[in-house]
Parts: C-alpha cells; sequence; structure tokens
C-alpha cells in the first residue's frame, strides 16, 4: 500500500483537500496511522512469516508432557509478536539418502524391479513422516512465552508461524486494503476532531471556515460499530486467538 496514495486519499475524503490549517493535516493523519490504525488492524490481520526457531536452546522449564514444556522465544526485534499461530517440526534431524516422508510413495520413482525391503523402507518412512509432522497443541502467552504440550520428539527445530505486528503500510495485503482504509478514516475523524472543532466557523480573510464537523460527530460510534464487524468477519478465516 502506497503512503502517499492513502494519505491523499484519505485527505481527499475527509474534505481537507485545499483548507488552510494551521497544522498540516497530512501529518496529522500519518501519525495517527501509525499510533492507532496499524496496531489496532493487526489485531484482525497480522503480518505472517515462519521462521525456523531452535526451541529447546530457550527452554525455561519442563513440568510432564500433558501440563507442557515453556520457552522463551527470541527476541524478534523490532518486529512484535502478537499471535503464535502454528507449530510444525521442521524434521532437520531426520534426513536420510531416501527422503523419507509422508508423500515417499508419491514422490519416490519406484522401477518395476523395487523389492520388498524398499518397499517396507517406505512405509517406515512414511509413518515416521507422520510422527515428525504431528499436530502440536501449545499456547503463547504474550510477549514471548510458548508453552508446548505433549511434545516428545527429539528434534528441537520447528518451524513457527508467527503474527507480527504491521510497522509500515507496506506489509497492508492489497486484498484487505479496503478495509484498512475504513478503519483509516474513522480513526482520522475521531483523532482530528477535537483539533478541529478549535478552528471551525472562524472568520478568515475569505470569509467563515465551516468544516461541517456535525458530520464527524458519530465517528467514534462508528468506529466502535466498525470494529464489531472486524470482529466477527476477520476470524472466519483467521485462527482464534486465546488471551492469557
Amino acid at each position: 500500500m502506497n503512503t502517499k496514495n492513502l494519505m491523499t486519499r484519505i485527505n481527499r475524503e475527509l474534505g481537507l483537500s485545499g483548507l488552510q490549517l494551521p497544522f498540516d493535516p497530512i501529518e496529522e493523519i500519518h501519525n495517527i496511522i501509525h499510533d492507532t490504525t496499524l496496531p489496532v488492524f493487526s489485531i484482525y490481520l497480522p503480518l505472517k512469516e515462519e521462521l525456523l526457531i531452535h526451541l529447546k536452546r530457550s527452554r525455561i522449564s519442563y513440568i510432564t508432557p500433558e501440563l507442557g514444556a515453556s520457552y522463551i522465544l527470541p527476541d524478534l526485534s523490532p518486529r512484535e509478536i502478537l499471535y503464535v499461530m502454528d507449530i510444525r517440526n521442521s524434521g532437520d534431524q531426520y534426513s536420510s539418502p531416501f527422503d523419507y516422508n509422508p508423500a515417499f510413495i508419491n514422490n519416490y520413482q519406484y522401477s518395476i524391479n523395487v523389492g520388498y525391503e524398499e518397499l517396507m523402507l517406505g512405509m517406515a518412512g512414511g509413518m515416521l513422516g507422520g510422527v515428525i509432522n504431528h499436530y502440536i497443541t501449545f499456547d503463547f502467552i504474550y510477549p514471548r512465552t510458548l508453552v508446548v504440550y505433549g511434545n516428545n520428539l527429539v528434534t528441537d527445530s520447528y518451524i513457527i508461524t508467527f503474527g507480527f505486528k504491521h510497522e509500515t503500510l507496506a506489509t497492508i495485503p492489497e486484498s484487505a486494503s479496503e478495509s484498512f482504509i475504513k478503519l483509516a478514516i474513522l480513526d482520522a475523524k475521531a483523532g482530528l476532531l477535537p483539533t478541529l472543532k478549535r478552528y471551525d466557523k472562524l472568520q478568515t480573510a475569505i470569509g467563515v471556515i465551516d468544516l461541517h464537523l456535525e458530520e464527524w460527530e458519530n465517528a467514534v460510534n462508528e468506529r466502535k460499530e466498525y470494529i464489531e464487524r472486524l470482529d466477527s468477519t476477520y476470524q472466519m478465516d483467521q485462527f482464534c486467538p486465546v488471551f492469557k
């Protein structure tokens, strides 16, 4: 998402284009988007990124397989971790010349002379791959604590899907741009209203400035209603976060 285009569009839709105000509305809108809109929107549509993490190197305690093993995740600054969305074993310790994995039967080019031993090895490799890649249950406790349950595998490297806070507009996907812009406009109205009230109906050399701020008075309620809609729609195709 292009920052300049976004600011221009919001400024125009708010009816502030061409007005001679004692402050720069573009700069104010930019600040509101970065300190309000981006953090809130990230809750509903975080920046997803998969990273290879060696958890056993950061284990802080181990109780029982039922209660789980607790880890402190590495500091990934400047990125802020909002969620851990998925964990799966990387399987690094299980490499072999036969590439045994659940898809072994499909991707290994058998010849007509494949023997019984190779077939058994392929089946064993498939079962081993299933063990390695079994579903892992976990809880994420903000800001960096991860509790993994029932994990007794020997591997210590995991591919973790993180949900990060968006730090810039560049990471907002185009498919979500209209939803983001809608929230940004409501944030801008709610954020600018107290300041603009001081300059409404001012007498200037070219006449009285009428900002028609009565149209903005309901911005806070509109924003609340929009957040409620995001609660009900974005979670339909996202994971369900559990806050501790």
